[in-house]
């Protein structure tokens, strides 16, 4: 396997990795939410765990068919506009030439360098649509598959509710609550600072702003079940 491959590779695989974490959060703050306000309500554990299954599932549903839709417009519009650059490259390379040396003149290239470096590029179309769809339009080709990507965040999101969900299994009422509070501002910690390392932002930042999501989704959520529960 040579370098191109590898680095494509290593890039598939770290936007997947990016979706099972977002997944695994998602399903962490949201199912936390529903069985606060659920609990908030007053509700037994029979009826929050329904209704956070519930939530759970269909959750995991919007998050997938979101991502697909999400994905594979991405795929059509950059499959659209590399087709544009083809057809210009086609039929005035004289002007898309220009530009491939407008963008590596405005890289640094100089002189005999920038000459070499505009015939490199222009030897080969593939290689010069890359270079108009990056350098003109900001564009680099998507590297998921659509229905890879849904069902990675889908089913990371199951695992992140079922999380929240598990102390109503064992635990009674604010009890149960509190645990599933604990349990999932370990999770959100865990995972906010796995997103930072990814995104090479700071770790605990980063797990301190999802924690702080967290709170605010059970605090939203209880105190509208506490609301409901009154009236």
């Amino acid at each position: 396997m040579n370098l191109h491959k590898e680095a494509h590779s290593s890039l598939r695989s770290r936007t997947y990795l990016r979706e099972i974490v977002f997944g695994v959060e998602d399903g962490l703050i949201s199912t936390l939410g529903i069985v606060a306000g659920v609990s908030g309500a007053a509700a037994g554990n029979m009826v929050v765990l329904l209704a956070g299954l519930a939530g759970m599932f269909s959750g995991a549903v919007s998050m997938a068919a979101g991502t697909y839709l999400s994905t594979k417009s991405e795929r059509e519009l950059y499959k659209r506009e590399a087709a544009r650059e083809a057809w210009e490259i086609d039929h005035q390379p004289a002007i898309e030439r220009k530009e491939i040396r407008d963008i590596y003149r405005a890289r640094g290239f100089k002189g005999k360098q920038l000459d070499q470096m505009v015939k490199l590029v222009t030897s080969n179309k593939q290689v010069w649509i890359n270079a108009m769809m990056e350098g003109e339009l900001n564009m680099s080709k998507p590297t998921e598959c659509s229905w890879k990507a849904a069902a990675a965040i889908a089913l990371a999101f199951v695992p992140g509710g079922l999380v929240t969900l598990a102390p109503f299994l064992v635990f009674e009422g604010v009890t149960a609550l509190l645990v599933a509070f604990v349990l999932t501002m370990g999770g959100l910690l865990v995972f906010g600072s796995m997103k930072s390392r990814l995104a090479k932002t700071n770790v605990v930042v980063g797990a301190l702003e999802m924690m702080v999501v967290g709170m605010l989704a059970a605090g939203a959520g209880y105190s509208i079940g506490l609301l409901f529960g009154v009236l």
